[in-house]
């Protein structure tokens, strides 16, 4: 895995994390319509399974419907805490990787490139640089990145 693809892993975590959890609360929200749904038929409907339940009186149809959504919210929760897990051990992996480059510079721009997800040009604002000192920064940090990397052999 080169350098930049290891440094990359944190951004990408962080942008499923949020789609998850995205995802998660509309599923969530449509559950908890679907359940009010089925509050408001008479029973001969459910809303939720979009099955007939003619012989099920609505208290059932809304009890099963509540108690869905709850699973539902349940095995939500559980993936997004894994998914925050795992993005929180990918950053500690990168910024215990930048941690060990030699130059101060090289280290806020790959922090602030890969961890704070800035673009080049704010990094290049923020650092008071040219765009060309930018990229060539850049350049610098993957390589010693990738030394240090193949050194510790521990992310191949």
């Amino acid at each position: 895995m080169s350098a930049k693809a290891f440094l990359q892993r944190y951004r990408a975590a962080l942008s499923y994390r949020t789609n998850l959890e995205r995802v998660m609360r509309e599923e969530y929200r449509e559950a908890i319509a679907r359940a009010q749904g089925v509050h408001g038929q008479q029973g001969s409907q459910d809303a939720l399974l979009g099955v007939k339940v003619q012989s099920a009186p609505q208290g059932d149809a809304m009890a099963l419907c509540v108690v869905q959504a709850v699973d539902q919210q349940r095995r939500a929760l559980e993936r997004i805490t894994q998914a925050k897990k795992d993005c929180e051990a990918v950053l500690c992996e990168i910024l215990e990787l930048i941690a060990q480059i030699p130059d101060i510079d090289q280290r806020a721009l790959l922090t602030a490139r890969y961890v704070h997800g800035d673009s080049f040009h704010r990094i290049q604002v923020q650092m008071g640089i040219s765009e060309r000192k930018v990229f060539r920064l850049h350049a610098a940090a993957l390589t010693e990145a990738e030394k240090i990397l193949q050194k510790t052999q521990k992310w191949q």
